[in-house]
């Protein structure tokens, strides 16, 4: 099979926030492996959608905090975006089972707009809004280690 593109980080995608930043670069990570599943034709999809799904608990509970923290005017707007991937990874576990022809692809196509479209445009204005307020800044960043707790999930028994 011919070789497939491939993503790298590059620090004009940087947030300003390393922990938002090493979200971002396990993406691309996760879109590279990606590539390299489809150029092997194995079909062993589910480590990458495994890694979506993690990356949509712990990561976006990370940005969202810190923009919440941070008072961010994109806010809303980042939750909308992330609820749009959550569905697309809810698909990508739903063609999965299904065995569906294409999934490499549409997850390829998906993750790669994606980081385009949102990581490389969005986060990156969310970045020159916490430069452009180093309070806000400095008090994400002293809030780091908190924001990289997993979140709580709890269990009522009714």
């Amino acid at each position: 099979m011919e070789k497939l593109p491939r993503l790298n980080w590059n620090p004009t995608y940087s947030v300003g926030l390393e922990f938002l930043d090493a979200q971002h670069r396990k993406l691309f990570n996760l879109f590279n492996q990606l590539s390299s599943t489809a150029e092997s034709g194995s079909g062993h999809y589910l480590p990458v959608i495994r890694g979506l799904v993690d990356y949509l608990y712990f990561e976006f509970h990370q940005e969202h905090m810190a923009m919440m923290m941070s008072n961010y005017p994109g806010c809303s707007r980042q939750i909308r975006e992330h609820q749009k991937f959550t569905e697309a990874v809810e698909g990508f576990l739903k063609d999965f089972a299904n065995d569906s022809p294409g999934l490499g692809e549409s997850m390829m196509v998906f993750l790669k707009s994606w980081i385009v479209d949102h990581t490389v445009k969005l986060d990156v204005q969310f970045g020159q809004y916490l430069l452009r307020n180093p309070q806000i800044h400095e008090l994400i960043k002293n809030y780091q280690k908190t924001l990289q707790q997993a979140p709580h999930l709890y269990v009522v028994n009714s």
